[in-house]
């Protein structure tokens, strides 16, 4: 499923903290992370040729928070669009990283962009030894090395590649060659393509995971890697009839199908479209006609309070085991209407997290 605009998907989501976003997203649209302190990290995925647009208020928090940027280092264009955004107004502090090797991008405010891609100037230090600084302020950004080698010995400083013993013959062509994976992070490994002969690195970098059999041990590395993903309901029909009756839609489900348990650490409910809660035990039949009332219960739990917003009290049978289910039968009471509702009455928001 493919979402194009976020707008107050996760609005309240006081207890996310980490969200990654596809570059089939293009708009983080109004609110979509508003009011989520506890959100650390968030990982992006767009690059140059992509269109996408955050639009102010997306990342407000109430409180003072810092929050990680992930997103490719090398995408100049993507890393300008993020910079252009007020984060002070988001009350957000940042700081920025690789989304690919999870390394911190030192942020040059002087150029009004992460240290990266064309704003490198190079110092050679030798002949075969440069550091790398801002070019705009100036940041020292670290030391590398540049050899030419021949016949296996870089023909300025003498170095050795190893792949004719220090001279003589002739240099390695690397005609064979092989892949060591090594685990790195949660979401990633490191790489290193070598040469069978020699033992050259020809190329290195980090990548994803890979779990094509999906029996959560990465295909490359053999890193067990942990999945949260659970099912929750989009919608909860109620109906009511003419003399009064309320009728409810079949039951539906939670359904973990993470790599553990997983539990519903808060549920919350909201009125909307000018109905009030009640405590689901309330007589309706002495309520006046269009009060626009409602009491609700839900998997053994139920509103006991007069409002519009209400946290539901949770026990122990939130808990949803691995590859388990939480049937969720629900019911209501609400107050006589005098013409037919077809409206949203309430919001419900699951917060779910780590058993």
């Amino acid at each position: 499923m493919s979402i194009e605009n976020l707008a107050y998907w996760f609005t309240d989501c006081v207890n996310l903290t980490l969200a990654e976003v596809p570059y089939t997203t293009s708009i983080i649209g109004e609110a979509a992370f508003a009011g989520c302190p506890s959100l650390a990290r968030i990982l992006l995925y767009y690059n140059d040729e992509q269109d996408f647009s955050i639009a102010p208020g997306a990342f407000y928090t109430d409180t003072a928070a810092e929050i990680g940027i992930y997103y490719p280092a090398q995408c100049e264009s993507v890393s300008a669009k993020l910079a252009a955004l007020d984060w002070e107004a988001e009350n957000r502090t940042v700081t920025w990283y690789d989304v690919y090797t999870a390394m911190a991008i030192p942020y040059c405010y002087e150029g009004g962009n992460a240290h990266q891609g064309d704003f490198f100037n190079k110092h050679w230090i030798t002949s075969c030894k440069y550091s790398v600084s801002c070019k705009w302020c100036g940041a020292y950004l670290g030391e590398y090395e540049q050899h030419s080698y021949v016949y296996g010995v870089c023909e300025r400083c003498g170095k050795t590649n190893g792949s004719s013993g220090g001279g003589g013959g002739t240099s390695c062509s690397h005609t064979s060659t092989r892949m060591v994976y090594t685990p790195y992070s949660e979401p990633q490994h490191s790489y290193e393509k070598k040469c069978s002969s020699c033992g050259d690195t020809l190329s290195s970098g980090k990548e994803a995971h890979v779990d094509d059999n999906q029996d959560n041990i990465c295909d490359r590395c053999a890193y067990e890697m942990t999945r949260f993903s659970v099912t929750v309901p989009t919608s909860l029909q109620i109906a009511m009839s003419p003399d009064g009756d309320v009728t409810t839609a079949d039951v539906g489900a939670i359904v973990n199908r993470s790599t553990g348990a997983v539990k519903v650490s808060s549920l919350q409910v909201k009125t909307v479209n000018g109905w009030t809660l009640v405590p689901y035990g309330t007589d309706m039949a002495h309520q006046k006609v269009d009060a626009k009332i409602i009491g609700f219960s839900i998997a053994g739990t139920q509103t006991r309070k007069t409002g519009t917003t209400e946290s539901l009290t949770l026990d122990s049978r939130w808990t949803i085991p691995q590859d388990g289910s939480l049937a969720l039968p629900y019911d209501a009471v609400v107050s006589a209407c005098s013409q037919p509702v077809q409206e949203q009455v309430m919001t419900l928001v699951f917060v779910l997290e780590w058993a």
